[in-house]
């Protein structure tokens, strides 16, 4: 009976041994790691980032146009206008590095340098930046360095929305639509590769030189890969709607090239989110814990 005790307690002292092993780690042999390794969480920390952290993808660039029709006949309801007014900050606030944005007032005789109200482009994202780093010091200086492309875009909005704020609306009788619209193609074909809009806020119609319309024009112009978005265009009837919408919808997909067309009614232009937020990080993946995050 004293026997099968002892070999009893022989055997679970040999599990304990066997479990204590197993809970304080295996030999260093055994595993190819030193002790002195498993004991610098910062080693620990890089040797899993180089295995598993990849980089971040650059963000495209986006030009973003803005068509903005200040004629009395589109602009004389004031609620309309603020509505209008917020729509387009909405957009403004999507904006972010590499972005390019172009407010551009349908007004008179079109003429760049008095229709061009607002040109910003904003600060790109290096691609350097972006690569991962195990030495917390680079990190740092990567990380401060991000911060301040950002708070250059900020910086830009805030102006943008200052001047959307505090500007007069020209609210002129001639309204040279075909104008804006031939100097917006030019410019945009000159735009780098990336995604491409086209707001235009407008009644769509035409005032200038004995022609007055709200059809398209005859002339093609060049809007290939470009995303035309025509807003708070004013409701008259279904009939006259369907006719304006499959005459501009055919003269800018069919015609010009544009890749996206949508027309929308006041009601409807408030529910539509136009511009997604700029895909560029503002927090660099840490490999340094939550202490950094």
């Amino acid at each position: 009976m004293k026997l099968r005790s002892m070999i009893g307690l022989l055997i679970l002292l040999s599990l304990l041994s066997a479990c204590s092993s197993r809970s304080s780690g295996a030999p260093a042999a055994a595993t190819g790691k030193s002790v002195a390794a498993t004991e610098n969480p910062a080693v620990i920390a890089g040797s899993k980032l180089e295995t598993t952290a990849r980089a971040i993808a650059t963000p495209h660039p986006r030009a973003v146009y803005l068509l903005l029709d200040v004629s009395e006949s589109y602009l004389r309801d004031p609620v309309i206008q603020e509505r209008i007014i917020r729509k387009i900050q909405a957009i403004v606030s999507s904006l972010g590095p590499s972005d390019v944005f172009l407010l551009i007032h349908i007004s008179g005789k079109f003429d760049p340098k008095q229709n061009v109200k607002v040109q910003a482009e904003m600060p790109p994202v290096p691609v350097e930046l972006l690569q991962p780093t195990n030495k917390l010091l680079e990190w740092n200086q990567k990380q401060a360095r991000l911060n301040g492309i950002w708070e250059r875009v900020s910086a830009n909005q805030q102006k943008i929305a200052k001047y959307l704020n505090d500007s007069a609306m020209d609210q002129s009788l001639i309204t040279d639509l075909y104008g804006a619209l031939e100097y917006c193609a030019q410019r945009l074909k000159g735009e780098p590769e990336g995604e491409k809009y086209l707001f235009i806020f407008s009644d769509l119609e035409h005032d200038f030189k004995g022609v007055r319309t709200n059809k398209p024009p005859v002339q093609r112009l060049d809007l290939h890969g470009v995303q035309v978005n025509l807003l708070f265009v004013p409701w008259d009837n279904q009939s006259a709607w369907n006719a304006m919408e499959q005459a501009w919808g055919g003269w800018f997909k069919n015609q010009n090239g544009a890749v996206r067309f949508s027309m929308h009614d006041v009601k409807d232009s408030e529910r539509q989110i136009l511009l997604a937020p700029n895909t560029a990080p503002k927090r660099l993946p840490s490999p340094f814990g939550s202490a950094n995050e």
